[in-house]
């Protein structure tokens, strides 16, 4: 409907509200890590967190767009994502091998690897892995959906 009177394509619309959320999470969790001064995490393992933190930005404008049909399930749905940054607790308070469970959560892996750059852990890169992991996973799966919902 609006694509008829905008310059943007329906694939450039797309792209535009995909990866503009990115490209700001991105940019303002630099700009706040690197003024505020808050943790001694080097710049070389805090930088990969923020990128795959700022992959969430989309992955909830997805799910958002794709299954809130009007404006009061997507205020549900937008309630109902705050429990899923509870789960990064888990990892941190959990200590055992269980809190892995948490690990279909994207927010547990940063969480994670935020953790294991502050201690110096050597478990810093699988937590890395597993982060890029699920949450590519979670935006393919999101992309099929709300491509499938618009056409």
């Amino acid at each position: 409907m609006f694509f008829s009177v905008t310059p943007l394509t329906r694939q450039g619309y797309f792209l535009y509200r995909i990866f503009l959320p990115f490209f700001l999470g991105a940019l303002f969790s630099f700009f706040v890590s690197y003024f505020s001064n808050l943790e001694t995490i080097p710049l070389w393992s805090l930088s990969p967190l923020i990128l795959i933190a700022a992959l969430e930005a989309p992955m909830i404008t997805l799910f958002l767009g794709t299954f809130a049909t009007n404006r009061v399930k997507g205020l549900a749905f937008s309630k109902g994502l705050g429990v899923m940054f509870a789960a990064p607790l888990a990892g941190y308070l959990i200590d055992s091998n269980w809190h892995f469970a948490a690990g279909f959560i994207p927010p547990y892996w940063i969480t994670q690897g935020f953790l294991a750059a502050y201690n110096s852990q050597s478990f810093f890169f699988l937590y890395l892995a597993g982060g890029i992991v699920v949450h590519l996973v979670f935006l393919n799966f999101l992309i099929k959906k709300y491509l499938a919902s618009v056409d």
